[in-house]
This record gives C-alpha cells, sequence and structure tokens, in this order.
C-alpha cells in the first residue's frame, strides 16, 4: 500500500470534509440544473461547503469533471482503499497457500514438471533421430533396389540382342529350320558372348 500513501495521509489531514459530497450548479428552475460548476459537502445541519468550482469562464463547461469530483470523496476514496488491501491480503495468503503446497519457483510441483519436461524433450529427440535413421535406411534400400532394377533391365536388353543374333544367323546361312538346326560352341560364343557378356547390340 505504500505507493498510496500520499493519498492516506490526505485522508487522514484534519479539517478533511467527512460529510457527503454533491456537484451543484445554477437551476435556473430546472431540475436538475443545466450544468455543474461547483462541488459541495452537504454538512448534518444542511448547511454546505463549497469543495471546488469552475473557473468563471469554464463553468458551463466542466460538468463531467464536477460530478467526478464529487463522486471520488473520502468516503469512496476509503472505500476503494480497504477493497484494495483486503484483495491484497487474499493474493498473499493464496501465494503463501500455494508455496506450502510445492507451487513455489523451486517447489516439489515445477521441479516435477521441469523434469517431465526435460524427459519429454529427450525422448522427442531420441524418436527424431530414430526416424531419421529409418529414413535413409530407407533412402539406401531405395538405392539398392534401383540399382538392381536397372541391371535387370541392362541383362534383359542384352539377352533379347542375343536370341536376334542367333536367329540372324539361322536363318541367313541355312535352310534348316531353327528347331532342327545346331551351332558349334565356338560359333555360338562368337555370336552370344559380346552381347551377354559386354553388352554390345
Amino acid at each position: 500500500m505504500s505507493k498510496y500513501q500520499t493519498l492516506i495521509d490526505a485522508l487522514a489531514a484534519k479539517g478533511l470534509s467527512d460529510f457527503p459530497w454533491e456537484a451543484f450548479g445554477p437551476s435556473n428552475d430546472a431540475a436538475p440544473p443545466d450544468y455543474y460548476d461547483e462541488v459541495v459537502a452537504v454538512r448534518s445541519d444542511a448547511q454546505v461547503q463549497v469543495i471546488c468550482r469552475a473557473p468563471r469562464d469554464r463553468d458551463d463547461a466542466c460538468t463531467a469533471d464536477m460530478t467526478y469530483i464529487a463522486e471520488a470523496n473520502p468516503a469512496t476514496v476509503r472505500a476503494l482503499l480497504a477493497d484494495l488491501e483486503v484483495a491484497e491480503k487474499a493474493l498473499r495468503e493464496i501465494g503463501d497457500d500455494l508455496e506450502r503446497k510445492g507451487f513455489s519457483e523451486n517447489g516439489p510441483f515445477r521441479m516435477t514438471v521441469r523434469a517431465a519436461l526435460a524427459q519429454t524433450t529427450i525422448k522427442a529427440a531420441a524418436d527424431i533421430r530414430v526416424a531419421e535413421a529409418a529414413a535413409e535406411q530407407h533412402s539406401s534400400k531405395v538405392e539398392e533396389l534401383t540399382a538392381q532394377l536397372e541391371k535387370a533391365q541392362l541383362d534383359a536388353l542384352r539377352f533379347q540382342t542375343a536370341v536376334a543374333e542367333l536367329a540372324l544367323y539361322f536363318t541367313s546361312s541355312n535352310s534348316v529350320p531353327v528347331d532342327q538346326a545346331t551351332i558349334k560352341s565356338t560359333d555360338f560364343w562368337r555370336i552370344v558372348g559380346p552381347c551377354l557378356l559386354k553388352g554390345n547390340p
């Protein structure tokens, strides 16, 4: 409450009017007045004590100010300060209670939460490393299968070329049907060898 000490001291000053405050103004037979240009304290004997007046050149432009000053009377300010003190006391008690239950900065509850968060972070990092390793292994396997496929495609092309060369051999040099024809092994490898071993069509 120290930051309100000046206000507290002002409320305790001798001579402060504790009577109800009201905004007043010229009535001109109007109710309420046309405007408020002063704040008065209404004494117990029905007499009024002027608290403040608006400047003469602005007497009809200070209605909001006069209304505010009248509402911010000593009794109202004291009540606000009392409510504030009660609220601050309640907050202190709540803080003390939480600290007793381990909710302080270094209490068991926060330490447990910090430990759990740390474990979660460590596990998440480990899971990421496992996923990265699996992805790398998968990538290597894909590359291996791709290489095997390319080799199989090349082998198939070489085989097709060898068959075509053999067919050409049997049909170009004799009239013996292919299913009855024979070929020397030296001739076979002379024709097929370059296709299968070197891959040259």
